[in-house]
């Protein structure tokens, strides 16, 4: 199993107890077999840097490195029972980003849109407790955990957030931004195994490895990119319903004041809303908002005003909201892609910065993790066996070089789990190269509607270096639909895609479609992947022609398929006249349009001229 493969030192050596070992291997098969549900399906904040399953992998193999030294000595450090519960936490910490419940603000109001976006994301961890201990969906299948399982596991997903205070000194520190108003208790009794749980500690170390968890992988450019242009056009949408909304209370103030106010009220709202209506940069969006607000306030003693004034704060705040998301992802993407890895060497956490980073931001992540290894440390210096972490530095600087450090004393690294790195500032390796074949498509031609079928394909590298492979994306026809978005098979197993291929290496792949339609096309999946300079490639996988079932497969005009959609009737009333053809309840992208209209053509019998979405719908 994918993730088994990176916490295999701490399962097997640590985890000796069949009972310990078979209830965490039960929540993994669980958490693996669920993993688009749990981890993506749901997601709240899928715009935010990942928090799904790649950072799941990515927490516990930090853990591996931090841990597996200490808990190979004769007296391990960490108790079997606390490692379960370390581990456990690791798969389960951010499930709080796909909360589906009520989410209120600090007075008890229900909060929707992008407030209720960045409420989640800023409280998640919270929201993780939640579901853990009621086994809310996507995780209410964990119910093999009893609850008291369930509630220490809560406990440490709740405190892993850094605003969540560790110790009386961190909750004087935070004040009032505090999420909670005591910090984590010390420990606690598992009644049922009679054992104490280090809840403070184990909460520090999975905070740091959190912490940890930061590369330019868990930042991808078209993450970052997608989310950009939906919140920007989310924005303006906002602003397009603040200016509806000003219309009305410009008439109210016109109906109660004097002529010369008239002219002083309808002039100010004049010259800031045209300015509002052409403006396209969110953070000026913002400011002229605040400007009409403060402008309008002191005429809000008028009831009628006073309301509709409520509903353009609604919206202001909205926009607030979604600026702070664009401002918050921007920070965490560059710092993210200012990082190739983080590696673990003797005292030191190790940030291995990817060729001619952006020093701003990569002092910035330096600077994120000194300050939580700061708060750590602090929980870590009253055990005399915890892990020591002396210091943050950079790969090749002064301190590395002075201590005479080796990648190859990672403990991965060492133990053969990953291979090391070559110095950033040395000539780029050799660049590896990425090749696929479609390997098997003869299944293609006979299969029926709603049968299922696999269109299999080797990935290659024959370059030199390794490669991280991102994701395998297609133009998929209409006639097909993807069984598993998101999710391939490899060797029959769920992989995933954030992972290496080495030189030399070879991997097959199977991509799972079930057929809708009758008429065929051709599909060319295309595989993303990084390079060992961070370099975002694609390469086409071969194109698969899909034939149609039968020559006669689309339909003809007098014979409109059941079960598609039907087009209100306007008919023309010539052969040459121009007519609107008006459909209901139609999803499609931008790729299947060409597909779409010649499907339109077939059973209007007419040319497609244009197709538009009505300026009066909403989807």
């Amino acid at each position: 199993m994918e993730l088994a493969e990176h916490i295999r030192p701490l399962l097997a050596e640590c985890l000796t107890s069949e009972v310990i070992k078979s209830k965490f291997m039960t929540l993994l098969n669980y958490c693996m077999k669920h993993q688009q549900k749990i981890y993506e399906d749901f997601n709240q904040c899928r715009w935010f840097v990942d928090h799904g399953i790649g950072h799941v992998r990515g927490v516990l193999m930090n853990l591996d490195r931090m841990l597996v030294d200490v808990q190979r000595r004769d007296k391990p450090f960490l108790t079997e029972l606390e490692l379960f519960y370390l581990l456990a936490t690791a798969l389960l910490h951010d499930v709080g980003m796909s909360y589906q419940g009520r989410v209120e603000d600090d007075e008890g109001k229900e909060l929707e849109g992008m407030k209720k976006k960045l409420r989640v994301r800023e409280m998640h961890g919270i929201y993780s407790g939640e579901m853990i201990r009621n086994l809310m969906v996507p995780i209410e299948g964990i119910g093999f955990l009893d609850f008291r399982e369930r509630d220490i596991i809560a406990r440490i997903a709740e405190y892993h957030q850094s605003k969540a205070p560790l110790t009386e000194e961190d909750l004087k520190r935070l004040g009032k931004s505090a999420l909670f108003q005591s910090p984590i208790e010390e420990e606690l009794v598992d009644r049922e195994h009679g054992e104490r749980i280090r809840l403070r500690l184990l909460t520090a170390l999975l905070r740091l490895a959190d912490a940890c968890d930061i590369n330019y992988d868990r930042a991808r450019k078209d993450r970052y990119d997608a989310m950009w242009d939906a919140n920007h056009h989310e924005i303006l949408e906002y602003r397009n319903s603040f200016l509806r909304m000003l219309k009305p209370i410009a008439i109210d103030l016109h109906m109660l004041e004097t002529i010369a106010i008239e002219e002083k009220i309808d002039g100010r709202l004049k010259e800031l809303s045209e300015k509002l209506s052409e403006e396209e940069d969110p953070e000026n969006i913002a400011r002229l908002c605040g400007d009409i607000l403060a402008y309008l306030k002191e005429y809000i003693k008028y009831p009628g005003v006073q309301e509709k004034y409520g509903g353009l704060l609604e919206e202001m705040e909205q926009i607030v909201a979604g600026i702070k998301i664009l401002r918050t992802t921007r920070e965490h993407y560059f710092k993210h892609q200012a990082i190739y890895d983080i590696y673990y060497v003797k005292d030191y956490i190790v940030l291995y910065p990817v060729r001619e980073a952006d020093r701003k931001w990569l002092e910035q992540a330096l600077k994120d993790i000194k300050d939580e290894l700061s708060i750590v440390n602090k929980v870590l210096i009253k055990y005399v066996d915890a892990p020591v972490f002396r210091d943050v530095i950079i790969y090749g600087d002064e301190t590395w070089c002075r201590e005479e450090l080796k990648l190859k004393d990672d403990p991965l690294i060492r133990m053969g789990v990953e291979k090391p790195l070559p110095m950033p500032k040395e000539p780029a390796p050799p660049l590896a190269t990425i090749r696929c074949e479609v390997m098997s498509t003869k299944n293609l031609n006979d299969v029926k509607l709603d049968e299922e079928v696999a269109v299999e394909f080797r990935i290659h590298n024959p370059g030199e270096g390794r490669c991280r492979l991102r994701e395998i994306k297609g133009a998929v026809p209409l006639v097909f639909r993807l069984k598993m978005l998101d999710r391939y098979m490899l060797f029959g197993h769920d992989i995933i895609l954030n992972d290496t291929i080495e030189s030399g290496e070879h991997k097959f792949v199977r991509l799972t479609m079930e057929r809708t339609d009758e008429g065929g096309c051709d599909w060319t999946p295309v595989l993303s992947y990084i390079d060992p300079e961070g370099k975002w490639t694609e390469v086409g996988c071969g194109t698969v022609r899909i034939p149609p079932l039968r020559p006669e497969a689309w339909p003809s005009p007098a014979q409109p398929r059941p079960g598609l959609p039907q087009a209100l009737s306007q008919a023309p009333s010539s052969p040459t006249d121009s007519f609107e053809l008006i459909l209901q309840n139609i999803q499609i992208s931008g790729r299947d349009v060409d597909i779409f209209r010649e499907f339109l053509k077939r059973i209007s019998g007419c040319v497609i001229t244009r197709l538009a979405r009505r300026e009066d719908e909403t989807s």
